[in-house]
């Protein structure tokens, strides 16, 4: 079972547990865990493969891991993307609690998107959600 664990950077106390959760899954030798993380284009922030493995650090020790880091605009339709070209078997991902104040023009602005209910429409594989 192929795992993708989509990832803030730096790491959440939530990224950290999707993470273990994620491990948890791929406890067979045949499985892989994929950590990914999308550079918002807007931000223009620079994560690399090395600084995901090394904040991931020991913690997927024990699974065979791999990293990937995608430029992109909307993370539900990287993300979407991301699952087609693995082609892995489950997503484990969090929620993250918007501040107020960008929930409402998120809202405002017919942005506001929620990522696991739009994988749950467009993608064909499980997912996990850790809270």
């Amino acid at each position: 079972m192929d795992v993708l664990v989509p990832v803030r950077y730096p790491l959440t106390d939530r990224d950290r547990r999707a993470l273990d959760r994620a491990a948890d899954l791929a406890a067979d030798p045949a499985s892989t865990v994929l950590v990914f993380h999308m550079n918002p284009v807007h931000l223009g922030t620079r994560v690399t493969r090395d600084d995901l493995r090394e904040a991931v650090g020991e913690r997927l020790a024990d699974v065979n891991a791999d990293y990937a880091v995608r430029s992109g605009a909307r993370i539900e339709d990287t993300l979407s993307e991301a699952v087609e070209r693995y082609g892995v078997d489950v997503v484990v991902l969090t929620r993250h609690p918007r501040r107020p104040l960008a929930g409402a023009l998120l809202e405002r602005l017919d942005l506001d998107v929620d990522v696991v209910e739009h994988l749950r429409e467009h993608v064909p594989v499980d997912l996990v959600v850790v809270e």
